[in-house]
């Protein structure tokens, strides 16, 4: 939208967390191979749920209410599950760690937390920086039903 700061930013967190992504593997296999799986496990247990909390406040909403509805091509939920959860789940395989202690809770909060942040958002509007949606129409709201039954 001609906003070439945040594309910078975007492009810079970007390469940042390419680097990131490479350098955690490795240093998780060192971990396991000098014989300490348990503080590696105690790591990925740490900093999935810290990545899941502050991935769920900035992705969640913005996929699944602030962008227009004829613009969406899949929910929160079907990107979490595409590109995330098969991702780590492959990566703790191949490096011989569990999932975390938390995992089942972790997917239950993908059906349910974004849509709590998005309520807070909202009924805090005041103090945000920007405009927040106002809420959904009945279209939304039926794309959500369909997204997330009950």
């Amino acid at each position: 939208a001609g906003d070439y700061t945040f594309a910078n930013l975007i492009s810079s967190i970007q390469t940042d967390e390419s680097r990131h992504a490479q350098q955690g593997g490795p240093a998780l296999q060192l971990l396991i191979e000098n014989g300490k799986r348990e503080e590696a496990q105690k790591k990925v247990d740490m900093a999935i749920w810290r990545a899941w909390r502050l991935f769920a406040v900035l992705t969640g909403p913005v996929m699944d209410y602030y962008t227009p509805l004829e613009d969406r091509s899949q929910s929160f939920k079907e990107f979490m599950y595409e590109w995330i959860i098969g991702q780590f789940e492959r990566s703790l395989i191949d490096l011989g760690l569990d999932k975390p202690w938390y995992w089942d809770l972790f997917l239950k909060d993908i059906d349910e937390l974004h849509h709590s942040y998005h309520m807070g958002v909202w009924y805090w509007r005041t103090t945000a920086w920007w405009n927040p949606a106002a809420g959904v129409t009945p279209e939304e709201r039926d794309w959500l039903e369909e997204k997330y039954p009950g």
